[in-house]
């Protein structure tokens, strides 16, 4: 921190300053968990270069979570990415843009198999159709008990495609615990 800024009260620094040191006396204080809500908000390039730092430098037990849409501030400072999603909330062991990409793969794969079994389905409907036509036509029983089979696996098949995950609004999100034991709890 520059001298002279060293003597300013806290409401006659910028708000990059401010945030800068309302993190570094969390971070000074070995706190439990870090939770940071878009950190790099009014930080200049140097002063998000040092917040990656110290965030690199904390001990791998302390955990942090970062809400933010600073993309690569996310590359440079995590190792682990979780996106909320209200079906599923897939973790990945890698920084953003990599697990970006690696959900862009399961998000992809889960479409091309709920597209398939859209497709095995209408095929199992089609053939039920046919030979429910030949069914009641000839009169046969057996034709009625296979088209009531073919119905119930496409029926089944149907309940558990699952489609692929369409972005839009994660909505409110609210979490189940209400308290906190951790050392530390700011709001920056």
């Amino acid at each position: 921190v520059p001298e002279p800024m060293r003597e300013r009260p806290m409401q006659a620094l910028s708000g990059g300053w401010q945030r800068l040191a309302l993190i570094a006396r969390v971070w000074v204080t070995d706190p439990d968990v870090l939770l940071l809500d878009e950190p790099t908000n009014h930080l200049d390039l140097a002063r998000i270069s040092q917040l990656e730092t110290w965030l690199n430098a904390l001990p791998r037990e302390v955990p942090v979570v970062i809400a933010s849409h600073d993309r690569a501030f996310l590359d440079a400072a995590t190792n682990r990415t979780l996106f909320l999603r209200p079906e599923q909330s897939p973790v990945f062991a890698l920084p953003y843009s990599r697990a970006r990409r690696a959900l862009d793969q399961v998000d992809a794969s889960t479409e091309r198999k709920f597209q398939r079994d859209m497709k095995v389905a209408q095929q199992l409907r089609r053939q039920a159709a046919k030979l429910n036509n030949i069914g009641i036509n000839s009169g046969s029983d057996l034709l009625t008990v296979k088209t009531r089979q073919l119905s119930q696996r496409a029926e089944k098949l149907e309940e558990a495609a699952n489609p692929a995950h369409r972005e839009k609004s994660a909505g409110a999100i609210k979490l189940a615990n209400r308290g906190t034991h951790a050392k530390v709890l700011i709001t920056l």
